[in-house]
């Protein structure tokens, strides 16, 4: 029996993976899943993370809540995770600066699923931009609506984590 080599990253990891791929194509695994990440993170967010001052999106995965405008929960989630994780926070920073756009150079990504919510507080949505670099690259997107408070765990309730093991499965 052939075993298959899946790669998936979730968020951070997502962003990991493309780094990867940026540097050794999509030739060394049969699948990858990003799930809840972006090709090209929005600088601000970077910049900002980078200088220990995380933000978040709105419900509308587009609209940046700068770390100085965040309020209750949102704002002590993410003084704690500063205080406890500093280095983390930097690095994070540093790694979601790249622009996945340019850096991946491969022709074609059929083999990638990229899994992202309209509605990720997190992370963001993709951008047209991104979009249409996975769509010309031929990498299947799955497209998860606003169903659930911040999609960016979506992914892993159903129904959306049935379909990303349907694509292990192919």
């Amino acid at each position: 029996m052939n075993k298959k080599v899946i790669v998936m990253g979730h968020s951070y990891g997502g962003f990991v993976i493309q780094q990867y791929l940026s540097k050794f194509n999509n030739n060394n695994a049969d699948k990858f899943i990003i799930t809840s990440s972006r090709l090209n993170m929005s600088l601000e967010m970077a910049t900002n993370t980078k200088n220990l001052k995380p933000g978040r999106f709105k419900e509308d995965g587009k609209t940046l809540i700068p770390f100085d405008q965040l309020e209750g929960d949102d704002k002590k989630f993410f003084e704690e995770t500063v205080e406890k994780r500093p280095i983390e926070i930097i690095l994070a920073g540093y790694r979601t600066k790249e622009r996945f756009t340019k850096s991946i150079k491969t022709s074609t990504l059929e083999n990638l699923l990229y899994v992202y919510a309209l509605n990720n507080e997190q992370t963001g949505r993709l951008c047209d931009d991104e979009l249409n670099f996975l769509k010309e690259r031929k990498a299947q997107i799955f497209e998860i609506s606003d169903d659930k408070e911040d999609g960016h765990g979506a992914p892993f309730y159903s129904p959306h984590s049935e379909k990303i093991v349907e694509f292990m499965k192919r």
